[in-house]
């Protein structure tokens, strides 16, 4: 696998060339991102790899500048092994989330953190409007933030919809009509080369909690994506789960016709606050706490208790998650205010208290889907896995 430059162009199509990289160096890479300050001897011990095999894969690692060392560390006796962790600068990538309203464009670095954001111009209804305009703004971020093209790593898009029978197609919201069951890759790749990837919001917010959120605390959670519908990702032991069809985390499906419009989804949030006399333009006009309307999201959130808690109860009976994030489009407030109609109570035949998970609002700011979407191509491209 190879890290596209965005420099070199062939017919207006992106290169592919420069860094390459390894499965053994995949799995090398990860490890020390999950355990920034981890050593050799460690990785030795919990990779199984020969000493001198992964003495070889971290020098090489270290060599095109994706690890480094961060200090002398002892391990019992004789030389000291240096802990690393993840170089920054090693390389980057673009998440762009495609929503009901509004696209958002993100820039990261190899660990996740965010260089940059662009909310486009364009109608996220119109493909080659929002395929133009992300390559245009692409091309000046990366002069903008002076990153060298060898080391980027894609793009990562983030669709609200099922997966359909391409991985890289989906049955859209109807805000979305027109990319309904679009290859999105292809569609993508001929105005910004071949390292394109796509995904769902929902599981791509749980990529982006799973990396920079809760999920260096929580290895398995489940995340409760609140966009213009519902959806949600499943996060076992720090890996994505996609299911059979890769639809896994579909939420909605837990909900019959006469169930949806009464489910925390924030297209019905948006219909209570109109008919209450409360006009809002979009998802990003919700009222925040101590600001008018404000009184009607919190009766809203108490409508739709019912179905949240069959939602969460399904959640814990299924997977049994350590922890239970609420995240989508859904602002600071409407998250916190979410989670905290969360909790429950689940007690044995005897009616002791059983372990549940805990609810909390995702600690993921500005677009979760775009981080998530570029993390995931940093996944893609460099560690050979897309979970």
């Amino acid at each position: 696998m190879t890290l596209f430059t965005a420099g070199r162009k062939n017919g207006g199509k992106m290169s592919s060339n420069l860094i390459s990289v390894s499965k053994s160096q995949g799995l090398v890479l990860d490890m020390i991102r999950r355990q920034p300050g981890t050593t050799r001897t460690r990785l030795q011990n919990q990779l199984g790899l020969p000493q001198q095999s992964l003495h070889r894969l971290t020098t090489q690692l270290e060599e095109q500048g994706l690890i480094r060392q961060s200090g002398p560390a002892t391990e019992g006796r004789g030389k000291p092994t240096p802990p690393f962790q993840l170089n920054p600068a090693g390389a980057f990538a673009f998440g762009l989330s495609i929503n009901a309203a509004s696209a958002e464009l993100v820039l990261t670095d190899l660990t996740g953190a965010v260089l940059a954001e662009e909310t486009l111009r364009s109608d996220p209804d119109d493909p080659p409007a929002v395929i133009a305009e992300t390559a245009r703004l692409s091309a000046m971020l990366i002069s903008r933030q002076r990153l060298d093209p060898a080391r980027h790593a894609g793009l990562g898009v983030a669709m609200q919809g099922f997966r359909a029978a391409g991985q890289d197609q989906f049955r859209t919201i109807v805000q979305l009509d027109r990319w309904y069951d679009m290859p999105i890759r292809a569609a993508f790749a001929q105005a910004l080369g071949p390292l394109v990837y796509a995904e769902n919001s929902a599981k791509l917010g749980a990529i982006a909690e799973a990396w920079t959120g809760h999920g260096q605390r929580f290895p398995t959670f489940a995340y409760v994506s609140l966009n213009y519908g519902l959806g949600g990702g499943f996060m076992v032991e720090g890996n994505l789960s996609f299911g059979a069809h890769w639809n896994a985390g579909e939420l909605t499906t837990l909900f019959n016709l006469d169930q949806k419009p009464h489910r925390p989804a924030l297209g019905n949030l948006l219909r209570y606050l109109r008919e209450h006399g409360h006009e809002v333009a979009s998802i990003k006009a919700i009222p925040r706490r101590g600001t008018p309307g404000w009184d009607l999201v919190e009766a809203w959130v108490e409508e739709v208790h019912p179905a949240l808690h069959q939602l969460t109860r399904a959640l814990w009976g299924i997977l049994d998650p350590a922890a239970i994030i609420i995240g989508g489009e859904a602002h600071d407030d409407l998250r916190s205010l979410i989670a905290a109609h969360c909790p429950f109570e689940i007690r044995d035949r005897l009616g002791n208290p059983m372990r549940g998970p805990l609810c909390l609002p995702g600690a993921v700011r500005g677009d979760p889907s775009a981080c998530g979407a570029a993390i995931f191509a940093i996944r893609n491209t460099l560690y050979g896995t897309q979970g």
